[in-house]
């Protein structure tokens, strides 16, 4: 009898659901997640098609992520007093963007006497 060679098959378990989430939450690529979870891209990506689960692991890590950063720069932003924050907000939440600035030599008025 022939002893199977290569990897053991991936299977989801609590365990590789919480790493995901976790790795996700810290802002980790799929690839980066793939490889610490010891397998390829294409079957993180697979893995993802054939359970739901996982890919809901993987999405809600990622959007805990986006907030915990979201408030980080919003609290910067606001309670800091950070310039930098306060630009980058408005440029990214309000819509801001350096061609709103108008620059007042461009439309001075000739004015003749």
């Amino acid at each position: 009898m022939a002893n199977k060679v290569g990897r053991p098959p991936f299977e989801i378990t609590d365990e590789v659901l919480a790493d995901a989430e976790r790795m996700a939450s810290l802002g980790l690529t799929q690839e980066q997640i793939a490889h610490n979870l010891g397998i390829s891209i294409t079957t993180l990506c697979d893995k993802k098609v054939k359970f739901a689960e996982f890919s809901a692991a993987i999405k809600r890590g990622k959007a805990l992520g986006l907030d915990k950063v979201a408030n980080a720069l919003f609290n910067n932003a606001t309670e800091s007093n950070n310039t930098s924050a306060q630009i980058f907000y408005l440029k990214a939440r309000g819509g801001w963007n350096d061609n709103n600035n108008t620059d007042a030599a461009a439309n001075k008025e000739l004015v003749q006497d």
